[in-house]
C-alpha cells in the first residue's frame, strides 16, 4: 500500500516559499489576480466616492484639507514640481539669507522662490513684493537700470 502512495515530504519554510514562487509565476495565476485586482480597486474608488459624498466624508475631507500636514505635503510638492527643491533646501537658503529677503533685506511675511524663468535655476528667497518687481521687469537688467535713472532723475 505504502507503495502505491508517495512518500509525503515533510514541508519547511524553503519547500513552501519554492512552490508559492513557482504558483504565483504561472500565467493562469497572474491573469486571475490582474482581474481580481482591478475589480478590488474599483469597488475600493466606489465605496471612496460614496463615502465622500456623506456629510461624514465632507468634514473628514475638509479637516484633511486644512490640516498642517495636507499643507506641508502640498508645498513640498509643489516646491519639488516647480523648482526641484526640497523643504529643507528652502529652509536653508533662508537661512544663509539670516530670514531677510535677498533684495530689500526685511523680514517677509510669505516667502517667494526667485529662479531665472530662462534657466531655472534658483537664485534665492524674496519677499513678494521684491518677487513681483523682477518679474514685472521680466528679469532684464537694462530695464532695472532704466528704472533706477528714472527715479534718480525726478
Amino acid at each position: 500500500m505504502d507503495s502505491q502512495r508517495e512518500k509525503k515530504v515533510p514541508k519547511t519554510k524553503e519547500s513552501i516559499a519554492a512552490y508559492n514562487k513557482e504558483y504565483f509565476s504561472r500565467p493562469d495565476v497572474i491573469a486571475r489576480a490582474k482581474v481580481r485586482n482591478a475589480q478590488y480597486r474599483e469597488r475600493r474608488r466606489e465605496r471612496r466616492k460614496a463615502y465622500k459624498k456623506t456629510e461624514q466624508g465632507k468634514l473628514a475631507e475638509r479637516r484633511y484639507i486644512t490640516s498642517d500636514k495636507a499643507k506641508l505635503q502640498l508645498k513640498a510638492a509643489a516646491l519639488r514640481r516647480n523648482y526641484g527643491l526640497t523643504i529643507e533646501q528652502v529652509e536653508d537658503m533662508k537661512s544663509k539669507q539670516k530670514g531677510l529677503c535677498a533684495i530689500c533685506h526685511t523680514i517677509p511675511k510669505h516667502w517667494h522662490v526667485d529662479h531665472c524663468h530662462n534657466t531655472g535655476k534658483v537664485r534665492g528667497m524674496l519677499c513678494g513684493s521684491c518677487n513681483m518687481g523682477l518679474g514685472l521687469f521680466h528679469d532684464d537688467t537694462q530695464r532695472l537700470k532704466d528704472a533706477a535713472e528714472y527715479l534718480n532723475a525726478v
